[in-house]
């Protein structure tokens, strides 16, 4: 059942997602109704191991997030275990984080993340893809959608051409921060 107004929202505020396919090469499911979000952990294969049906050909020589390390913000990584704790690795983070360049070798790149799965959320919620301030900075990442959230992606916040959907407590369409 969704409420008068919500556009796919059910009536406690989480959307439901609409038509969800999985994406294999960001390993995200993407839901027609504009969200992206992580059902799985994902483990990323180098575009040089598509030939090999998508194994990886870890040399073993990541150091991105491994204990003690500072965190970084787009480090490469190959799965969540390359990533210190907060972050997420994104597989093909060109296709769902604009602002993230190609990472060296084609695999992912660790990202914010409150969430890792789906499984990391409250029941009927998702892990997506947002807009997560990190320091006064607003950084895509991964967020679980809450029920008082006011937008799940800035496609919902059309009031300004300013106006992202942004994570702080909750997902609001706000202007980002300076």
């Amino acid at each position: 059942m969704t409420s008068a107004g919500t556009g796919g929202r059910t009536s406690h505020g989480v959307p439901i997602c609409d038509s969800p396919t999985f994406d294999v090469s960001s390993q995200l499911v993407v839901c027609a109704n504009g969200f992206a979000h992580r059902a799985r952990s994902s483990v990323c294969a180098s575009e040089a191991s598509a030939g090999n049906g998508g194994a990886s050909t870890d040399d073993g020589s990541s150091s991105a997030g491994t204990a003690g390390s500072e965190p970084s913000y787009g480090a490469p990584c190959s799965d969540d275990s390359d990533c210190a704790s907060g972050w997420a690795c994104v597989c093909n983070p060109a296709a769902y984080l604009p602002d993230m360049l190609t990472v060296p070798g084609g695999n992912g790149a660790c990202v914010l993340a409150t969430c890792r799965t789906d499984a990391d959320c409250a029941a009927g919620s998702y892990c997506a893809v947002g807009n997560l301030d990190f320091f006064g900075e607003a950084l895509p990442g991964f967020g679980c959608l809450r029920d008082d959230d006011e937008c799940t992606s800035d496609a919902d916040c059309k009031s300004s051409a300013f106006d992202i959907c942004l994570e702080q407590t909750r997902r609001t369409c706000s202007r980002p921060p300076e």
